[in-house]
């Protein structure tokens, strides 16, 4: 008879040690969105004419416009911490336990 056997082992006598987690989100402003801005600090404008572009089908002309104003208003205002990294790993370390 070939192939693989398995049985069920009591939770207690995993060995977790050798588990490892590695959340990853691959945007490149995730640490913007995790960490937050400061005030006073102006993002790159052009990936912002970027996404604008996209998300509301604006022309080149527009969407440069509205990505300086973006750009502008998170530099006078900042962005809010949001730790959706760390949320992730808490919620992928309990599960591990």
């Amino acid at each position: 008879m070939t192939g693989v056997q398995t049985c069920a082992l009591p939770i207690s006598n995993i060995n977790r040690d050798f588990l490892r987690a590695e959340i990853v989100y691959p945007a490149d402003y995730s640490s913007f969105i995790h960490d937050g801005r400061a005030i006073g600090s102006m993002p790159p404008v052009f990936p912002l004419q970027k996404w604008a572009k996209r998300k509301f089908n604006l022309s080149e002309g527009e969407a440069k416009r509205v990505g300086w104003a973006i750009a502008k208003s998170i530099e006078e205002r900042g962005i809010q911490p949001f730790p959706f990294l760390e949320d992730a790993w808490n919620k992928a370390w309990s599960e591990l336990r």
